[in-house]
């Protein structure tokens, strides 16, 4: 299921990939409709890589950049 809403930037999606925890349905704030869900994927199971930020920044600068900033 993929979500579209239509924004001042044209249309926006929603992702989640690999989220945890309870999924719920509500409102924006002062109103009365539920706004889309948006997609979900794997939702409740790891997926990998954990963080894509960390992956391009080893494929950037090498295993030992990320070591220096603690991961």
């Amino acid at each position: 299921m993929q979500s579209r809403v239509r924004g001042l930037l044209g249309e926006l999606f929603n992702w989640s990939i690999g989220g945890r925890g309870a999924i719920h349905d509500q409102p924006q704030p002062g109103g009365s409709v539920n706004e889309p869900r948006g997609a979900f994927d794997s939702h409740g199971a790891p997926v990998a890589p954990s963080s894509v930020y960390l992956s391009q920044f080893c494929d950037r600068l090498g295993m030992q950049a990320v070591s220096n900033i603690g991961y």
